[in-house]
């Protein structure tokens, strides 16, 4: 590493810091330089003389970070914090991506009913053809969204499982 890298803002680690550290102020000491820093993980600020001898052991993050990353695992990682996020803003979220229309007693019953229980414990029953399947599946769908459906598979109290 040269003396000209050092530069404010530009991360450095090393064995002569015990963290990296952010240089905020590179001061000319002769052939030396002092550096001011602050430490990311326990932001404490911290001052050192360094020579060539320690430039050499030192790594630096370049002052722009390079824009190379995988566009499809970006993509990736914003649309699966997109989808664990997304119940949190819209309580009919499993609706907003169903393939099917819903009818309102349907809706009603899951979200009306269903989730507002402490815990989901019930006999889904109803005429023939009102979409009892229907029902049972943006149940499912919203508990998977949720986050739900695993605990509530992998819990059982008093002998019965939670979902009957």
């Amino acid at each position: 590493m040269e003396l000209a890298d050092l530069k404010p803002d530009v991360i450095v680690q090393g064995p002569v810091f015990p963290e990296p550290v952010q240089i905020l102020v590179t001061t000319p000491v002769g052939e030396s330089v002092k550096i001011v820093g602050k430490g990311l993980h326990a932001n404490q600020v911290r001052e050192i003389l360094l020579d060539k001898r320690h430039l050499d052991d030192l790594t630096a993050t370049p002052v722009e970070q390079p824009f190379d990353g995988d566009p499809q695992l970006f993509r990736l990682g914003v649309e699966a914090m997109r989808l664990g996020l997304a119940y949190e803003y819209d309580p009919y979220f499993s609706l907003s991506i169903a393939r099917i229309d819903l009818l309102p007693h349907q809706l009603e019953a899951v979200y009306d009913y269903f989730f507002s229980l402490p815990r989901i414990r019930f006999l889904l029953a109803d005429d023939p053809g009102a979409g009892k399947t229907i029902m049972a599946g943006l149940l499912l769908k919203e508990l998977k969204a949720r986050g739900r459906a695993e605990a509530a598979a992998n819990t059982r109290q008093n002998g019965r499982h939670p979902l009957v």
